[in-house]
């Protein structure tokens, strides 16, 4: 018995050391979290989604409608609350390392007017996406319908 506690010990001994490193960079994983909100702050990133959003719903409103519903979504959102929970889950998902690359390659114009146009880049590939989505559906609903396996590559 005694052999399985410390093959049990031996085993999490690199999980407990782990947990140890993460809970001692912790303060630094927050203060680069918080970096990169002020390189990228949440206002901007949820304006951006809700133009997105409201221009791709409301396509065929006027752009008197577009603003009303725009501004009524921005005055709801709570951008505070929203930042908090993005600085922890910037600092919980990504080492202090990788934080420190994100905050010197963000900070940089480049990667800054790369991550801009994004969407753009989204708007190009997206409806491709969707569209071989759609092709796989209807082939995988037919071979089910007829009995057949589905092949794969």
């Amino acid at each position: 018995m005694l052999k399985y506690i410390v093959l049990l010990m031996l085993a999490t001994a690199p999980l407990n050391a782990l947990a140890q490193e993460s809970a001692d960079d912790f303060d630094q994983r927050m203060a680069l979290s918080k970096q990169m909100l002020q390189i990228n702050p949440v206002s901007q990133q949820i304006e951006r989604a809700v133009n997105v959003y409201v221009d791709r719903t409301m396509s065929a409103n006027t752009s008197k409608e577009r603003d009303i519903l725009r501004r009524a979504i921005l005055n709801l959102i709570n951008d505070k609350a929203l930042e908090k929970i993005a600085v922890d889950a910037y600092a919980e998902t990504f080492s202090a390392d990788e934080l420190a690359a994100m905050v010197e390659y963000f900070s940089k114009p480049e990667a800054q007017s790369a991550s801009a146009k994004q969407p753009l880049l989204n708007d190009k590939i997206g409806p491709e996406i969707i569209r071989m989505l759609d092709q796989a559906l209807v082939k995988v609903r037919t071979a089910g319908e007829q009995g057949e396996e589905v092949k794969v590559k």
